[in-house]
């Protein structure tokens, strides 16, 4: 009966540090892409080229436009 109960803990935990590591995941992944959608407008609008944007993301030009576009988002 205990080790059942250690291991129905050890389950809890697991599940409780997995979903942990996901919102972590998801958290960043949004704030990349709010990044890139802010920096697409800034383009948009005049305010930075698109080199610029590219290179504060540590991007290649081409691969900001396929993220922007990927986001919906016009560079």
């Amino acid at each position: 009966m205990i080790m059942l109960f250690e291991q129905e803990e050890a389950v809890k935990r697991y599940g409780n540090r997995m979903r942990s590591e996901g919102r972590d995941e998801g958290r960043a992944e949004g704030r990349g892409e709010g990044k890139i959608a802010t920096l697409a407008e800034l383009v948009h609008d005049g305010v930075m080229t698109i080199e610029q944007a590219a290179k504060k993301m540590g991007m290649t030009v081409e691969a900001f436009k396929a993220a922007a576009e990927a986001l919906k988002v016009t560079a």
